[in-house]
């Protein structure tokens, strides 16, 4: 695809996205369910915040890839927070996208369709380091040794991963970045 090709696709999920948030707030004023519109808008205010600072990270293409992620992932739902303040990643954006997009590949490939999985990514600032915890819950096939070459991948680049835990319903992975 061209550039303004994938802006394109961009704009027509992100219009969907919206259409389908008026909907519910449409459905539930229908039904008198105020509490629950009070709700669908606090969910879409945080979830538009994160956005809005997952787009200042530095690294517009982790950024676009994160945002777009549940617009093509049948199995796995992604979200994202973002804590501290931030300084941009951009000096590490091209191996901390290639990980990135390798971690969530193999999440997407060994989990069920039978279950409900997702993945929340931390981004936790300091002033020294940002450490990224991706935080798998669901239903995989993973098993420690799937992530040796991704992890030494990972460690070769200027990236400092490791993997704090995996069994057949959680895993957890660390990204951990130091501020030059």
């Amino acid at each position: 695809m061209t550039r303004y090709e994938d802006l394109l696709s961009t704009l027509r999920h992100t219009r969907h996205d919206w259409l389908n948030i008026l909907q519910l707030i449409k459905g539930n004023l229908a039904l008198g369910h105020y509490h629950r519109i009070e709700e669908i808008i606090e969910q879409t205010t945080l979830k538009s915040i994160s956005e809005s600072k997952l787009c200042t990270i530095g690294v517009p293409e982790l950024s676009l890839f994160l945002i777009g992620y549940n617009w093509g992932s049948q199995k796995v739902d992604l979200n994202y927070e973002i804590n501290g303040e931030q300084w941009t990643l951009e000096a590490w954006g091209e191996p901390l996208l290639l990980v990135t997009r390798s971690i969530m590949k193999q999440f997407d490939q060994s989990s069920s369709f039978t279950s409900e999985n997702s993945v929340m990514i931390t981004f936790d600032y300091s002033e020294q380091d940002c450490l990224l915890t991706f935080r798998f819950i669901g239903e995989t096939e993973l098993k420690e040794a799937d992530w040796k070459d991704l992890l030494k991948v990972a460690n070769d680049s200027s990236l400092m991963c490791a993997l704090l835990h995996q069994d057949e319903y959680e895993c957890v992975i660390t990204i951990l970045i130091k501020k030059v």
